[in-house]
């Protein structure tokens, strides 16, 4: 369908995925609507429509050269795409129930497909055959990702486990479980190379960034995990959960060494401060409080809201606190005297999560009325509101180079917003509600309403500076992509 001037229109049915050019010139992306579209970034028009799928396109990606794309649809089948001419010039068939997924190896020889019907396939792109079909997962296969080096294939299942595959094995050389209920809360270790995840389910998982293998869990608690935070060693972490305690955990031994007792409901959020010397934890109780982490000894209790605290962040000086309340409001609080000096007001329902900016000039606060707002610190006072959800935002991050703020929703979307301009850059669409997020400098990791941990690469233009050992890949620097989800 064309408009008035003969271009191609947009979808008109829900986008299920899309994939960027190699040459960051085009995205390609994949409808309900049976379509592909393939758009073109700078003017930000739909250049070609590729029909031919006869049910929803739930996954597409383009080949290393930038020549190709392949899709992946309910109609059990796969196509590949000449993205020059918009012909599909092979239809690969052999699953036999929707196929959710497909990702490219690195090489461009070869796709791998993942299918309700509980198999991977991998097909040789050039011939359109199928060389090896994987069973294992004794669910359907819901996701699937090649490893940069072109070695691995990792899958995802309703089964509720992770498989890593070694290609052209065709086995299985791990299978990776995680959580069994929603992922609370997500922390990013100092030196990048871990996540922390926390969970209704109780417990806490460290993640290895790289491989995605599940390094810890962490059990002790005897309700619901609700936040946690890493200290500035790397080495320590805080953990708060509705059992009313806080927990300090020693990662490399995944034991409790202290447990912080006072608060009188559910503990909402916990914020280190820089020097690693107190914890700041808040409350359903509608208090905040201070604790030394060394003894575990109570230094303050902040009392002014007058409604749950639901969130908390620590200032990059280590001498304000900022907390988010169901009151409506957020409050500035003074850490050596332990008093209120500024409540910031502007949010028309219950403040959800709040962010201080790494030169501690702005503070970002999400909320349950859809929007998010830029507050200057200094002043009080909201000098943005960022608007673009549909529904409640849970969670909210601001990159390390303070440029770009993620905000995570009721309405299954992850956005990254440009504080400079106040502008949305990308959305990302999941199939759940997204109640976590953290940021490190090329990842944002999100945690989902059904106990998925999302590993997402920012735009290679979106990532903070990192040194040069760490730079990632040019098979890393893409658009958004799903290393690995676990469904419950």
């Amino acid at each position: 369908m064309r408009d008035d001037a003969g271009r191609p229109q947009g979808h008109t049915e829900k986008v299920r995925a899309c994939a960027v050019t190699p040459d960051g010139r085009h995205v390609v992306s994949a409808s309900n609507d049976t379509a592909l579209k393939v758009w073109e970034l700078a003017s930000e028009r739909a250049v070609a429509t590729l029909q031919g799928h006869t049910e929803k396109v739930r996954a597409c990606a383009v080949t290393p050269d930038g020549r190709h794309v392949v899709s992946a649809s309910d109609d059990q089948t796969l196509k590949v795409w000449e993205l020059g001419n918009g012909r599909a010039v092979a239809t690969l068939q052999g699953h036999t129930r929707a196929v959710t997924a497909c990702a490219v190896t690195p090489d461009g020889q070869h796709v791998v497909s993942a299918s309700a019907d509980g198999t991977l396939k991998v097909w040789e792109l050039a011939s359109g055959h199928a060389v090896a079909t994987l069973p294992g997962h004794t669910g359907g296969v819901t996701a699937c990702a090649v490893t940069p080096d072109g070695r691995h294939v990792v899958s995802t299942s309703n089964d509720q486990t992770l498989k890593v595959w070694k290609l052209g094995s065709e086995r299985a050389v791990a299978t990776l479980q995680g959580h069994t209920h929603h992922v609370t809360a997500c922390a990013v270790t100092p030196d990048g190379r871990h996540v922390v995840s926390a969970s209704a389910d109780q417990t806490l998982k460290v993640w290895e960034l790289g491989s995605g293998r599940a390094a810890a869990t962490l059990e002790g608690h005897t309700a619901s995990v609700t936040a946690c935070a890493v200290m500035p060693d790397g080495r320590h972490m805080v953990s708060a959960s509705a059992d009313r305690t806080l927990k300090i955990w020693e990662v490399a031994s995944e034991r409790a060494v202290a447990t912080l007792q006072g608060h009188t409901d559910r503990v909402t959020a916990c914020a280190v401060t820089p020097d690693g010397r107190h914890v700041v934890s808040a409350s359903a109780d509608h208090t905040l409080k201070v604790s030394e982490l060394a003894s575990g000894r109570e230094v303050a209790t902040l009392q002014g809201h007058t409604k749950r605290v639901s969130a908390c962040a620590v200032t990059p000086d280590g001498r304000r606190v900022v907390s988010a309340s169901y009151d409506q409001t957020l409050k500035v609080w003074e850490l050596a005297r332990g008093r209120a000096v500024a409540t910031l007001q502007g949010h028309t329902r219950l403040v959800t999560a709040c962010a201080v900016t790494p030169d501690g000039q702005h503070m970002v606060s999400a909320s349950v009325d859809g929007t998010l707002k830029v507050w200057e610190l200094e002043s009080g006072c909201a000098v943005a509101t960022l608007q673009g959800h549909t529904h409640w935002v849970n969670a909210c991050a601001v990159t390390p180079d303070g440029r770009h703020v993620v905000s995570a929703s009721e309405d299954q979307t992850l956005k990254v917003w440009e504080l400079a301009t106040c502008t949305c850059r990308i959305t990302h669409r999941g199939d759940a509600r997204y109640d976590a997020v953290a940021v490190g400098a090329t990842t944002v990791i999100a945690g989902d309403a059904v106990g998925g941990v999302w590993f997402l690469e920012l735009p290679a233009s979106m990532a903070s500076p990192v040194p040069q050992a760490r730079q990632p890949s040019a098979q890393r620097q893409r658009w958004w992509r799903r290393l690995w989800s676990r469904r419950a």
